[in-house]
Order: structure tokens, then sequence, then C-alpha cells
């Protein structure tokens, strides 16, 4: 039995339509509930929740969601995956993307890490979202420099140059294994 868009992405009520069109509009792709109850006023929970249960938002950790794209199909979020340094740059401020990932965003490794590592200046436990381990680096305030700004599925993602990574990677060697 094949799939149907019906049942993965029913109709839209009014209001589930216009948070669709409006976070478009604005080109957020990854967005919060405040941003949401900014939008359509009371209720923005419900309607994200029945927009993620229609398919049309993915919800990859507790108050963050992201848009679905069009072009993915019917399958909706079943089929979408964030990248991780998108999910990555809503975690925490400040940050950079660092160390092992940063090597293989630069093609200075060929191996691709299973953790996406995060330099910030504030400790944090490492996180589970959307199958996908994000572990913090903390460094002190006089060793946060050395990023680039990057566009990842239409976001800037702040990464470590790469100088900067090496450099990191020499002073935290345990981030690269």
């Amino acid at each position: 039995m094949g799939l149907s868009a019906k049942k993965y992405k029913s109709t839209l009520g009014e209001k589930e339509a216009f948070l669709v069109r409006s976070l478009a509009s604005q080109g957020k792709a990854i967005f919060t509930i405040k941003d949401t109850s900014r939008l359509v006023g009371l209720g923005a929970r419900k309607i994200v929740h029945r927009l993620a249960t229609k398919k049309w938002v993915l919800h990859p950790k507790r108050g963050l969601y992201a848009m679905v794209p069009l072009d993915v199909g019917v399958k909706g979020s079943d089929a979408f995956v964030v990248h991780n340094f998108v999910v990555a740059s809503m975690l925490i401020e400040p940050y950079y993307i660092g160390y092992w990932s940063a090597l293989n965003h630069h093609g200075l490794t060929d191996q691709i890490p299973r953790t996406t590592f995060i330099a910030t200046t504030k400790a944090r436990h490492p996180v589970h979202v959307l199958e996908a381990e994000y572990y913090f680096v903390k460094l002190a305030r006089s060793k946060f420099f050395g990023w680039q700004e990057v566009v990842i599925e239409g976001r800037p993602i702040q990464i470590s140059d790469p100088e900067k990574t090496v450099a990191d990677c020499l002073d935290h060697p345990a981030s690269i294994v």
C-alpha cells in the first residue's frame, strides 16, 4: 500500500496555514514557541503540536522546531533531516563549531565525527538531539576567537577557521578522539 499525501500532510487549519506562511515569509526555517506566540498569540503550542503531528514541523528539542520544506514530499518530517551544525547553532550562545567537527568541515580529516563539538564560554553537559550527540568545550574568553561565518541550509553558522581549528585541537586533544 502506497503512502498518501493525506496521511502525511493533512489539510491545514486557518491558524496553522497563517503560521506556516508567516514563518516562510520571514525565512524562519528554525523557530521557537516565542516566535510562534508573537505571530498567533495564545494557543501557539497547540498549533505547533498539530503541525508536528501533520509532519509539517520537526521537533528537534524542547522549545525548538524546524519547518519542513515543501520539496521534501509527502513524507514530511519523516524524510527531513536538519544539519547538525544548524541544530548546534541553536543550543548555546556564544558558540562556534570546532575541533573534530571543524576538522572535517575544512577537509583536514576525511573521518566523519559522530559527535558535533561546540566551543563556548559556558559550561554545559553534552546533549542528545535528533539521534545526534553534541559535546560542549568550555573555553576561557581569551581563547574564544578565530571563527568565521558559513551558511548552511540558509542559516549563518559560526565555525572555527582552519588555523584556529588546529590550535584548538592542540590545546584540547581530548576533543578530537
